[in-house]
């Protein structure tokens, strides 16, 4: 966490904003300040259910708490994984979902996504 305020402090984003109140709270409690995100989010942070090693997909679902939050992805997007979020395949995320499937999953990995809308991504891996 204090690479992530090193970077914010770095690049002078002075409203980086979180996708949930679970991460919000979360960040303040590591000293890093996040408002609620909202459809004009130019910096932002998000949990995600998973990431695939053997082709850096990040998996976010509406479970993170961005079900609401996320319309759209902000120009400049973080994200923190915690080190048991790191799995061989999608079938391995996709069983750890709960009974009530999400309202949404989407895979980030190269490609459009990242070339029109998400202009920088940031993966921040976590050991628990």
């Amino acid at each position: 966490f204090s690479k992530l305020k090193t970077l914010i402090s770095y690049r002078q984003w002075s409203n980086p904003q979180s996708f949930s109140n679970n991460l919000l709270t979360f960040l303040k409690n590591k000293e890093i300040e996040t408002t609620l995100a909202n459809q004009d989010t130019k910096v932002g942070i998000s949990l995600c259910q998973g990431i695939v090693a053997k082709t850096g997909s990040i998996v976010i679902t509406s479970t993170q708490g961005a079900g609401t939050h996320l319309t759209k992805f902000p120009e400049i997007f973080i994200v923190i994984a915690m080190t048991s979020q790191i799995f061989k395949s999608y079938k391995q995320i996709i069983n750890l979902l709960p009974e009530t499937p999400p309202k949404w999953i989407i895979s980030i990995k190269s490609g459009k996504l990242i070339e029109e809308e998400i202009k920088e991504l940031y993966l921040f891996v976590v050991e628990e």
